[in-house]
């Protein structure tokens, strides 16, 4: 039996996105050839300006247009925040924190609860809310210095 050629061997299976700024695609708003409005971003992705353009001098929006244009604005305008989990070696590296800490801050009744995923093998956590946490709450580390006894 011989192996298939690798491009076979690869045929119908999805790669992995790259993670990056989400691409918004241009708004073209109007029926078949003719475009009452387009939205579309200026320069980068990421950028802070988009433009709205209407060829025919002015354009007579429906109210399902209207909400097409709305939603697109929207999204425009508040991009989705990259969800960030961190599991116990994570936070251990994030922080310079052995792993054995990690566990003794779990244990805390302040520290973040750990967010209810299925099919993992341990806890994980948002970034952000163990980032909070520490800014706050972080124990100091190392022991603490000892107290010297009040001379007589």
């Amino acid at each position: 039996m011989t192996p298939k050629p690798r491009s076979d061997a690869l045929r119908g299976r999805r790669r992995p996105r790259k993670p990056g700024p989400r691409v918004l695609a241009p708004l073209r708003l109007g029926t078949g050839e003719s475009v009452a409005v387009e939205a579309s971003v200026v320069g980068e992705p990421s950028s802070e300006r988009a433009a709205l353009r209407v060829p025919a001098g002015s354009a007579v929006l429906t109210k399902r247009g209207a909400r097409a244009l709305a939603d697109w604005l929207h999204t425009w305008a508040n991009p989705r925040p990259k969800l960030e989990l961190w599991g116990l070696h994570g936070i251990a590296e994030e922080f310079g924190v052995a792993r054995s800490t990690v566990y003794a801050w779990k244990a805390r009744p302040d520290f973040p609860q750990p967010l209810p995923v299925r099919g993992g093998n341990g806890d994980v956590w948002e970034a952000g809310a163990v980032r909070a946490w520490v800014a706050l709450s972080r124990p100091p580390m190392g022991r603490p210095p000892k107290q010297k006894a009040p001379r007589r």
